[in-house]
């Protein structure tokens, strides 16, 4: 985990200082995370063992100094000893010796001893000059061993063991520190963690109490979504308990988050439609829409894009069609089902110079009137509902308006019409009326390329 930590603050600043190798808070900071000894108690407790390795192995260190010491006096005390045997030997045997030089006459036994005498003086005075040579050596290295006037090595010994112990003192209440301060991080770690656990809680109950103009997916998404931030702001907050380091690299971080939310702007923006597309201004599946050049029944809407079901001159293509939800910010929409699944719809034909005009008018108004029928009882339930969005009596039924264009007379009808037959009755009204003008010889149509019932 620390070294994918490690790995992504890399990227990090490969991406904002094009790998730059300059020092900088970031640099800094990955340095902190990889380096065992920064992790609080854990290098703490590395440095305390440390000194206790070294603390031991100077006191045996002092110790077999001791014994040598100890061996190496016994063995010069021991050498002293012979020593001075010998010079007592030598000594007596040198009087002997003067003894028989002053007989004038030695007797040839007494030249014997003189003799013998003689060999074992020299015989020890080469022992007393070997022993003696022994103890200059042992004693060189006595004295070398305490250093001759300066610091001995037992001395320094004991000054750094002296020395090492206080330093594990103090790196045991450095210890104690650290674990008391460990502590309280873990501490306020839970205590963030269950303020994280009680407020999404608290979230739930509150979504789940309060009543939103949302459809169920919609509200699922917006909790998940609000968990999802609670998470990662708890998650940061632990981070910044325990690597206070992180606060140096959080310019960083901000743009790393900026450039990242730059490069899914379209899809922060669908969902941002989705969430609007959900409320009561925007639409939902069912409901006829038009955007750009796409017309067509809403059948899905997902958190990224809406998909519609192509509609056409002649009713459904069967065709499916998708586009962003962030289309709603960039171009108009316009929903046909908007009242209730109601909507408007308007004929456009075009009388030639010295038809019947008021005969085509009677004869357009009763095809609508007819039509209507169909569907009158709904329109009267659904009365108020329709003033309150601004219409009045008039609108509701059946209308003929009068217009002189380039193209000839217009006559344009309006009918409030259920949005279920919507096409059905396009088609029928279009066809009645064509039948019946064509029965009459005092009504002639103009037919120009402007025969499009629409909305309004």
């Amino acid at each position: 985990m620390r070294h994918l930590l490690g790995l992504f603050l890399v990227t990090i600043i490969s991406l904002v200082n094009g790998a730059s190798a300059q020092t900088n808070p970031i640099s800094t900071l990955v340095d902190n995370v990889t380096d065992t000894s920064n992790y609080f108690i854990v290098g703490e407790v590395q440095n305390y063992y440390e000194l206790s390795d070294r603390l031991d192995s100077k006191k045996i260190e002092l110790q077999v100094l001791a014994r040598s010491q100890q061996t190496q006096q016994l063995e010069f005390d021991a050498l002293t000893d012979e020593i001075a045997q010998l010079e007592t030997q030598l000594t007596q045997s040198q009087q002997q010796v003067e003894s028989l030089n002053a007989i004038e006459e030695p007797s040839e036994a007494e030249q014997t001893e003189q003799a013998a005498l003689a060999s074992e003086i020299e015989t020890l005075e080469t022992n007393l000059s070997e022993k003696k040579i022994a103890l200059e050596v042992l004693n060189n290295d006595i004295n070398q061993i305490l250093g001759e006037g300066e610091l001995s090595q037992e001395e320094t010994l004991k000054k750094e063991i002296i020395r090492l112990e206080d330093e594990l003192e103090k790196s045991q209440i450095r210890l104690v520190g650290y674990a008391e301060n460990l502590i309280k991080k873990v501490i306020l770690a839970f205590a963030i963690l269950l303020l994280s656990f009680i407020l999404k809680a608290l979230v739930g109950v509150i979504f789940k109490r309060l009543h939103f103009y949302l459809t169920a997916q919609r509200k699922a998404f917006i909790l998940q979504l609000i968990r999802l931030l609670i998470n990662a702001v708890t998650i940061i907050a632990i981070l910044l308990v325990f690597f206070s380091q992180l606060i140096s690299a959080l310019p960083y971080f901000a743009i790393f988050a900026t450039a990242l939310a730059f490069a899914m702007r379209d899809v922060i923006l669908s969902v941002i439609a989705w969430l609007i597309i959900g409320t009561k201004d925007g639409y939902k599946v069912g409901h006829y829409l038009h955007i750009d050049n796409l017309w067509g029944t809403v059948i899905e809407i997902n958190p990224f894009n809406t998909i519609v079901r192509q509609g056409g001159m002649s009713g459904q293509t069967g065709r499916l069609l998708t586009f962003p939800n962030k289309k709603i910010f960039e171009t108009f929409l316009e929903n046909w089902s908007k009242l209730d699944n109601f909507t408007f719809l308007k004929w456009d034909f075009f009388l030639e110079q010295g038809s019947d005009v008021e005969k085509a008018e009677a004869i357009l108004l009763q095809i609508l009137e007819t039509e209507q029928q169909k569907f009158k009882d709904k329109i009267s339930k659904k009365r108020n509902l329709f003033m309150k969005k601004g219409l009045e009596d008039d609108d509701l039924k059946p209308r003929i308006f009068w217009e002189i264009q380039a193209n000839g007379i217009l006559l344009r009808g309006k009918l409030l019409v259920d949005f279920d037959e919507f096409f059905e009755i396009r088609s029928a009204v279009t066809r009645a009326f064509i039948i019946e003008v064509n029965k009459d010889d005092s009504v002639q149509l103009r037919f120009v390329n402007n025969l499009l019932p629409n909305t309004l």
